[in-house]
This record gives C-alpha cells, sequence and structure tokens, in this order.
C-alpha cells in the first residue's frame, strides 16, 4: 500500500526541534513488510497547514497517518478533516500519546478520522495496512479504536508491549531530510545533535505527566550493543557528533546506563551527549561513568523544593538526594539542567519560596554549570492531575480534549490556550505575583507585563492582570 506518514507544524516549541523519532520506526517496519512509505515533517519543511493539505491531496495515499500532541492537536484535526472531504477514500489514522489516551473522544469529535493507534504503533499500524490491503475486518486487529461501517466507534485492547525492543528495525532515517536538522546539543548547544532512545517507557508516577499513564510494566531497554550500533551509524553516515538520548529516564537500569558507556568507550565514538535521569537513580560513579564516556549534560526533573510538595506529586526524591546528586555532576565537569514546575498540587507561598530557595542553592555550587529552567504546571490528559482537576471541579463540565475549547488565563500568560493551568491552592495570578517578587528580574517583569496588556479582552482580563500586579 501507500502510505503518508505526516508531523502537523508545532505549536510553542519549547527547544530546537529534532527528527520525528516516531515516525522512523513506524515507516522502518512498514517498509520492512513490502509497504511503500513517505514521510512529510511539516514542522522542519516549514510547510503551513494549506500547504500540507494540498500535498497530501496531490500524494493521494492510501493511507495517511498523522502523530500529534497535546499543543497541536487542533491542527492535526485541521488536516484530518480536509484531506477526507478531498480523499474520502483514504483511510486516516492518528496516533501519539494524545490520540491514544483521548481514542474514543477523538473519533467521536472528528466523524472524519476512521482509526486511532493506541500505544506503541509499529506492529500495529503494519498489521492494519496489511488488512486493509487485503479487505479484512479491523475486528481482527487489537490495539487500535476505529470507526466501524455503520458508525459504531470501537476501543479495541491495547496490544502487549514489545519486550523484545532489538527486534525492532532501526528508523528509517532515509525518509528524512537529515541535513535540514540543525538543532544544537541541548545543555551545552554546541555541536549539532539528533535524538535516539534506549528504552521505552516509564515506571514512575509522576501526577503531572501523560507518560504515567503507560503504567508502571511499560519499561523495556534496548540491549546496550543494539543502542550503540544505531548511535555509530548516525555518527559515521550522517556526521553528527550530538546525541540527545530522548528516554524518559535513562539511568533505572544500573547494568544498562553501564553496559551503554562501556560500549562507547570500547568502540572509541568520540560523541558527546545529553541524558535525563533521576536524582534517585545515580550516584558518583555512574556519573563519572557518563562523562566519561561522552555525556556532557544532564537533566533533572525536580520540580519543587518543598518534600510536602514532592510527595503530592509523588516524585519520590528527596532534596538530601537533589542536592547531593547536582554537586556530584557539576564536580565531574557536566551541566545539570534541573527542572522546576510551580502552581503543583498542595503548593503554597511557603513551598513556592522553598523552591527558589533551592534553585538558588543549586546555582551556587556552579553558576556556569546549572540551568534551573522552570514553568507553571499544565494540564494533560491521562493524567492524575487531569483526574485531580476535574474532581475539583477545575475543567469544563463535558469537556473534551478534541472540542476547541480557549482557557483565559493560558491566553493571557503566553501559554498554548488551548491547554489549562492546574491551579490548586494558590491562583495561577498568585503564583505569578510572588514569582515576580522574588524570582523574575525586574527587567523581564516590565517586558512581559506589556505583552499582558495588549492581550487583555476583558473585564476578567483585567482582574487577572490586578491580581498578577498585586
Amino acid at each position: 500500500m501507500k502510505i503518508l506518514l505526516c508531523t502537523l507544524p508545532e505549536v510553542f516549541v519549547s527547544k530546537e526541534y529534532l527528527p520525528p523519532l516516531a515516525l522512523g520506526y513506524l515507516a522502518a517496519q512498514l517498509e520492512q513488510d513490502k509497504h511503500t512509505v513517505r514521510i512529510i515533517d511539516s514542522h522542519i519543511e516549514g510547510l503551513d497547514i494549506d500547504f500540507l493539505i494540498k500535498t497530501i491531496v496531490k500524494d493521494r495515499p492510501d493511507v495517511l497517518g498523522l502523530t500529534g500532541t497535546c499543543h497541536n492537536r487542533f491542527n492535526v484535526i485541521r488536516v484530518i478533516k480536509e484531506v477526507k472531504k478531498a480523499l474520502p477514500d483514504t483511510f486516516i489514522v492518528a496516533g501519539g500519546i494524545h490520540f491514544t489516551i483521548t481514542a474514543q473522544d477523538a473519533l467521536n469529535c472528528v466523524p472524519e478520522l476512521d482509526a486511532v493507534i493506541i500505544w506503541e504503533g509499529e506492529y500495529t499500524i503494519s498489521r492494519l495496512c496489511g488488512i486493509l490491503q487485503d479487505g479484512g475486518s479491523l475486528d481482527e486487529l487489537t490495539g487500535i479504536a476505529y470507526r466501524t461501517p455503520d458508525g459504531e466507534i470501537v476501543r479495541k485492547e491495547p496490544q502487549s508491549f514489545i519486550h523484545d525492543l532489538d527486534k525492532l528495525p532501526v528508523p528509517a532515517w532515509h525518509l528524512l531530510n537529515l541535513d535540514k536538522y540543525n538543532a544544537k546539543l541541548e545543555g551545552t548547544y554546541d555541536v549539532r545533535a539528533i535524538g535516539v532512545m534506549s528504552s521505552r517507557g516509564c515506571p514512575c508516577s509522576c501526577v503531572f505527566c501523560s507518560n504515567s499513564s503507560w503504567g508502571k510494566r511499560s519499561h523495556r531497554r534496548r540491549s546496550p550493543a543494539n543502542f550503540i550500533d544505531e548511535v555509530e551509524f548516525l555518527h559515521k553516515k550522517y556526521g553528527f557528533k550530538g546525541f540527545d538520548f530522548w528516554d524518559d529516564t535513562i539511568t533505572i537500569s544500573k547494568d544498562h546506563i553501564l553496559g551503554i558507556c562501556d560500549e562507547i568507550n570500547r568502540r572509541g565514538l568520540d560523541i558527546r551527549w545529553y541524558a535525563r535521569a533521576r536524582v534517585n537513580t545515580v550516584d558518583r560513579d555512574i556519573l563519572a561513568a557518563m562523562r566519561d564516556a561522552g555525556c556532557v549534560a544532564v537533566a533533572y526533573g525536580i520540580e519543587s523544593g518543598s518534600p510536602k510538595v514532592l510527595e503530592a506529586i509523588k516524585k519520590n526524591i528527596t532534596l538530601d538526594q537533589v542536592k547531593r546528586v547536582i554537586k556530584d555532576t557539576v564536580d565531574l565537569g557536566m551541566v545539570s539542567k534541573n527542572c522546576f514546575m510551580f502552581s503543583l498540587p498542595e503548593e503554597e507561598e511557603e513551598d513556592i519560596l522553598m523552591t527558589i530557595s533551592l534553585m538558588k542553592e543549586l546555582s551556587s555550587f556552579a553558576p556556569n554549570k546549572v540551568l534551573n529552567p522552570y514553568g507553571l504546571t499544565l494540564i494533560y490528559p491521562g493524567t492524575e492531575l487531569e483526574r485531580l482537576a476535574k474532581a475539583e471541579g477545575k475543567l469544563p463540565e463535558n469537556f473534551s480534549w478534541n472540542t476547541y475549547t480557549e482557557f483565559n488565563k493560558s491566553r493571557l500568560y503566553g501559554q498554548n490556550k488551548t491547554i489549562p493551568f492546574y491551579e490548586g491552592k494558590m491562583t495561577i495570578e498568585r503564583v505569578k505575583s510572588v514569582l515576580r517578587k522574588h524570582l523574575v528580574p525586574r527587567g523581564n517583569f516590565f517586558i512581559k507585563a506589556k505583552r499582558r496588556l495588549s492581550k487583555i479582552k476583558s473585564f476578567e482580563d483585567v482582574k487577572s492582570l490586578f491580581e498578577f500586579l498585586r
């Protein structure tokens, strides 16, 4: 079959853009099963929605696969609607974590959508295309939600997780124009980088993270040799020196991360890499091994400096661990990127001040090696935070993630206006006011205040801005 896989233009891209790894995996499996595949990465190609739709219609694929995030979901939905109108016989399937979690709602809200792939898609999409090619019934397939010919929406059980990740073909890098991807390695921003993954899933239970909805048993790992085979290939064939190890937490298994380091050193690979870890999964010896194998920066999700809040968000870390690990990281010469969040469950002003105090203490370890990015907490589908917000009456009644809804505070404070803030014991305005007084440089405050004035559209917006300023 002729299959077209597309990303949609992103909204609020927070860092430099890397190739769409998920589509690369899907395409590789489809090619292995003798289908004809093309990938269009709208963002890197600079395509707007109208041009992308024209390109899809001109291509006339048998199957159109679209991946989207919560941030660009309405771009995906617009493409689905307009392509189906122009190509009624093209089978349209959506995937990615947003559509996985909201599959039945998406099918209900978007009648032009034929199916949604649930969780991992390599085997599912290949079997789906085989069934469509042979004229079979989708009822034979697990791992999808779909619309029957009479309009009934059916959600099948997810397929079992792919436990032997080494059996998957490497992503179809040849289908992407890799010369156009010029993202610099996160943390140091000094070499061109590409994203790769050595594991899938996360066994942690953070209340704000959609990935926790995969379940504790979702974590699986490639063998270190298999993973570094791919890294070496990208380094030698395409010239990449920087690698963003995309694993949610690459240090879950000590044997795994040390095996990766051993493989890099054994092969004499001259590469630099960035990884995501948790402070309760590393020690100085592990960090030293990572550094010696080319790791130059490590990201830690710390979120809060308040033990009470850390317990409320199920972070399962301690402040002693945070301080010890960040100091070890920078003492070993690596950059420590420490991610924080505000407006978390149970958070009050004293908790915000504790977080700010921790941020300042960590920076004092090595000002040129410590990054402390922070943001306000957003609600995402499938999270425990979403369930909490609904129980607290903080999401509209009958709220649908796939029906266009704007949240005024998100718009006013410069976020994607279709994704709501979480507000617990403090309003967003009060949280922002505390941050303004204790963390935001004065010059930045006036710039942001001016921007917010330009976004005022109602009396409610004026009240919100006044509370922020007081």
